[in-house]
C-alpha cells in the first residue's frame, strides 16, 4: 500500500503550482503548520466540472470546475474562495446538467482532510481580488485543492487554456 503523505509534503509539493499563481516568498513562508487530524474521518471529495461556451474540436475547450467535500462546494472566484452547496457555482454560469448543475460530478474519493482545513490551508493564496481568468482562477484553486486533500492534480485537459 503506498504511503500517506504527511500534510507538510503537500504543502512542499503545492509550492511550484502556488508559485506559478504568483504567490510570494514570504506568503509562502506564513503557510499554516497543518497537523494531521485527530479523528479519523473520511470526507467525501468530489470534483465538479461544467464546459464553458461552444465546444470546437481543434481548439481547447474552458471550464469551470469546483471541489466538494461532504456536499459542501468550494470554488474560487473574483470573490475569492466561496462556499456553497447544491452546486451553486455551476448554475450561475449555466450549466447543462440536471436542474442547471455541473456537467460531470467525479467521485475523487475520501480523504481524513475537512473543508476547513483545506481553507485553513489554501484560503491565504486565493483571498478576495486575486482571481485572474488565465494564471489563478478556479481550475488552479480545485488543482491545488484536490493536491491537498487527495495528494493528485486536476487533469491538465480542464486548465488547457490557461
Amino acid at each position: 500500500a503506498r504511503a500517506a503523505r504527511r500534510p507538510s509534503d503537500r504543502y512542499a509539493a503545492a509550492l511550484p503550482v502556488l508559485t506559478r499563481m504568483g504567490a510570494t516568498d514570504s506568503s509562502l513562508q506564513n503557510m499554516p503548520a497543518q497537523q494531521t487530524p485527530a479523528k479519523k474521518q473520511h470526507h467525501r471529495v468530489q470534483l465538479a466540472i461544467t464546459p464553458l461556451g461552444a465546444q470546437v474540436p481543434t481548439i481547447p475547450a474552458a471550464y469551470h470546475t469546483s471541489i466538494t467535500i461532504d456536499d459542501q462546494e468550494f470554488t474560487f472566484s473574483r470573490l475569492g474562495v466561496t462556499i456553497g452547496r447544491n452546486w451553486g457555482s455551476h448554475r450561475c454560469i449555466g450549466g447543462k446538467g440536471s436542474l442547471g448543475g455541473p456537467g460531470v460530478v467525479l467521485d475523487c474519493g475520501t480523504t481524513s482532510f475537512s473543508g476547513r482545513d483545506m481553507l485553513k490551508a489554501l484560503r491565504p493564496h486565493f483571498q478576495e481580488g486575486t482571481y485572474d481568468l488565465l494564471k489563478k482562477n478556479c481550475n488552479s484553486f480545485s488543482d491545488c485543492a484536490l493536491y491537498f486533500l487527495l495528494g493528485r492534480r486536476l487533469d491538465g485537459k480542464y486548465a488547457a487554456l490557461e
